[in-house]
């Protein structure tokens, strides 16, 4: 990956009704680890700061966990629509 490329990352994921409730914040903080990771590991393929994109279709549940923590981070956000 050059320097000029984004990282893109796509997610899916459960619903939140397929969720258990006691295991939601664990979810989240599973998914802000792995996009963690993903930066460190295109930063250190580049040897500059990662310029990511989620891809998610941000239903309710882990897509919209997943959205949430990367727009965070600054992460640009693409939705494909079916």
């Amino acid at each position: 990956m050059s320097a000029g490329r984004p990282l893109i990352v796509a997610v899916t994921g459960h619903r939140l009704n397929q969720l258990p409730e006691p295991e939601r914040p664990r979810i989240q903080r599973e998914i802000a680890n792995a996009l963690d990771a993903a930066e460190r590991a295109a930063r250190n393929a580049t040897g500059a700061p990662a310029r990511c994109v989620l891809h998610s279709a941000i239903a309710e549940g882990a897509d919209r966990y997943a959205a949430d923590a990367a727009l965070a981070r600054g992460w640009r956000l693409v939705t494909p629509l079916p």
